[in-house]
This record gives C-alpha cells, sequence and structure tokens, in this order.
C-alpha cells in the first residue's frame, strides 16, 4: 500500500552564522509545503476510475540543519491538518479536517552545485515516520522514504531563500474495512 506525495516546498533558512563560513555550523529551517496524494485505493467497480484518498494540504515544518563540507545533516518536522476526497468519472466529495499527521523528516543532503554567488544546489534523502491522527479513527504509526533537490539563495548574510522540489512514497494511510465495500488499498 504506497501513497505518492509529489511536494514543493518554500522555505525560509536563518542561518547561525554567514553563509560564507556554513561548514560546521548549525541553522534553523522553516517551510510552508503543497501535498498532493495518489494512491490509497482503487475501484472495483466496473467503471474501475475512483479513488480514496487524503486531500490536498499545506503543511508546515521546522528543521535543523548542521552542515559539514559539501554535506549537511538535517532533522525536520512536519504537521498537516486535511481532509478526505472520494473521487470518481464526475463526482468529486470532500471532507475537511478529518486527519492531522505529524511527521519526523530526518535527511541526508549532498551539495550538487554552487554559484559564485553562494546559490546552491542539493540533492536530499531521508526516512519519514509519520503519525496521522483519525477524527473516527485514531491514530496509526505511516513509515515511508522521501528524496528531491533543495535550490538555496541567499538573500541577506544570515538568511536565505530555498525551493525544494521531491516526493515521498509512504505506505497508505487506510486499513481494511476502513474504505466503502466498492474499494480496495492499494498494494
Amino acid at each position: 500500500m504506497i501513497r505518492v506525495r509529489p511536494a514543493l516546498a518554500l522555505s525560509m533558512m536563518i542561518a547561525a552564522a554567514s553563509p560564507r563560513a556554513a561548514s560546521g555550523q548549525w541553522r534553523l529551517g522553516f517551510d510552508l509545503q503543497r501535498s498532493a496524494y495518489a494512491g490509497g485505493s482503487k475501484d472495483t467497480a466496473e467503471a474501475g476510475a475512483g479513488s480514496f484518498h487524503p486531500a490536498k494540504a499545506l503543511a508546515v515544518s521546522v528543521r535543523l540543519e548542521h552542515r559539514v563540507g559539501r554535506a549537511t545533516v538535517d532533522l525536520g518536522v512536519r504537521y498537516l491538518r486535511s481532509g478526505v476526497v472520494v473521487e470518481a468519472p464526475g463526482v468529486f466529495v470532500g471532507f475537511d479536517n478529518e486527519f492531522r499527521a505529524i511527521e519526523m523528516v530526518p535527511e541526508l543532503r549532498f551539495r550538487l552545485a554552487q554559484t559564485p554567488h553562494r546559490a546552491t544546489l542539493d540533492i536530499f534523502a531521508g526516512p519519514v515516520l509519520g503519525v496521522w491522527l483519525f477524527e473516527d479513527f485514531g491514530s496509526r504509526t505511516v513509515p515511508g522514504a522521501t528524496a528531491g533537490l533543495d535550490g538555496e539563495f541567499p538573500i541577506l548574510d544570515r538568511l536565505a531563500f530555498s525551493v525544494r522540489v521531491g516526493g515521498s512514497l509512504l505506505t497508505t494511510v487506510f486499513r481494511e474495512g476502513e474504505l466503502p465495500p466498492e474499494l480496495e488499498l492499494r498494494g
């Protein structure tokens, strides 16, 4: 049961030291991320084109980073609140605020390129461990992995703007018996 979550995150980084001397320094980052979901379930009816999955969500993250040379280790905590969507040909039904999620997202980043003006391009990857809290079904642990690219652009001596593009693969947030009978979990 895999759920794919492509993401685009816009980040502001506050450096603990000047970006020129950032190796070996700690930094704090704040992300706003727009998440979209696919997977979760599939329609077993004759038309076979429906699905039941989490709705698009806005997530907020806080990341603590430590850079050593070209490598960066960071620990992120992400929070999101979203609804559930039922889609079929010609039908779209959404239920607001059905769940909240808190995810731990440690990442290892490696610098691919840097310009003379200190703009950088990094590749990142790491595990994801989320606790999803459903209004009617309680909580559950949802493990997975994430990867993508991070472009960082200095604004001031201790402030940078970054754009992150990536995706996550997570196990489904649903369990057997939670879906309508015409839908089955994807696997």
